[in-house]
């Protein structure tokens, strides 16, 4: 992906992860590039769904304070159709397929409320009869999410940088 984009990948691409709302200008001249290249790689990385834009809120302040995992098993003759059922609810924040398990699904969900797990999991196994919950687990607070440090009240204090593309050692 390095070649595709350019230099924007590897130093761009951080520098947004650690502030998104950083001007064009102001990344170009830091890459060394004109505006120019920077829109069209920019763009072109959306296009190619290879970048996906994302913003947070702070879960406690939301409205949505109870954060639980759900591991589940789906006969997926027709994902499609999972897949949209599923994305139809609103609690569900992210559905991540797995391999080399019993359990093939990662159901992240924010909730109102503990009691609410029940009645969530009641619902998707009346619309969903092809799936199964094997485990769930309730995260009572997240002091980092997607490189961000939080306060306790679910705000960005600081950065971690998220350097997906550096060689690990």
């Amino acid at each position: 992906m390095e070649t595709r984009y350019g230099v924007l990948v590897a130093g761009g691409l951080c520098r947004l992860g650690a502030d998104g709302r950083t001007w064009l200008t102001d990344l170009a001249e830091e890459l060394g590039v004109g505006i120019t290249t920077v829109r069209k790689r920019l763009a072109l990385l959306v296009a190619n769904e290879d970048l996906e834009l994302r913003c947070e809120v702070a879960q406690p302040l939301c409205g949505w304070p109870i954060s639980t995992s759900i591991w589940a098993q789906a006969h997926l003759d027709d994902r499609d159709a999972l897949t949209r059922l599923l994305a139809a609810v609103p609690e569900i924040r992210a559905c991540i397929g797995l391999a080399g398990g019993t359990a093939n699904l990662l159901i992240s969900v924010w909730l109102r409320s503990l009691p609410d797990i029940r009645g969530l999991e009641s619902r998707l196994t009346s619309a969903l009869p092809q799936l199964k919950v094997l485990d769930q687990a309730v995260s009572l607070r997240f002091v980092k999410r997607m490189g961000r440090i939080l306060d306790p009240a679910g705000r960005s204090v600081s950065t971690v940088p998220m350097d997906i593309w550096s060689d690990p050692s």
